[in-house]
């Protein structure tokens, strides 16, 4: 798989405002029929300001989950990290994955190992990749 290319947008969610990061290079894979189960893994956050971001002091946990997010949902192991959301109080990362067994074990290690914040799980068939199409900035 080529390397992650990441782009940045900001948009509105149910009046407020929206950070997406995207990951440009999975455009091409688009309906890919071995990734057609999206997983969401939502970190809410322990205090948002006003507008729905998180404060400063909770931005290192965030990015410690990022990272091991990156490092347990790892292409090889049939899993592509498409977007990371930020919004209304909380964060989420969007997975694709060809095995959903596997990415609920790797969800659990990182649940193990996450103290800063709650982590939140789900998955779902997406053949289409709708939620990427949606919020990617090339979207249909």
């Amino acid at each position: 798989m080529a390397d992650d290319q990441w782009t940045v947008a900001r948009g509105v969610y149910e009046g407020k405002p929206m950070l997406v990061r995207t990951n440009e290079a999975l455009r091409a894979l688009v309906g890919d029929k071995q990734h057609k189960y999206q997983v969401g893994i939502a970190v809410p956050f322990k205090h948002s300001r006003a507008d729905g971001f998180p404060p400063d002091e909770e931005i290192a946990g965030l990015n410690e989950i990022e990272d091991r997010i990156v490092d347990l949902f790892k292409a090889t192991d049939g899993h592509l990290f498409a977007i990371v959301i930020t919004t209304g109080g909380m964060r989420e990362f969007v997975v694709y994955t060809s095995d959903p067994g596997r990415a609920r074990t790797q969800f659990q290690t990182l649940k193990s190992k996450t103290r800063s914040h709650e982590v939140q799980f789900m998955v779902q068939e997406d053949p289409e990749w709708r939620v990427y199409t949606s919020l990617s900035s090339g979207g249909s």
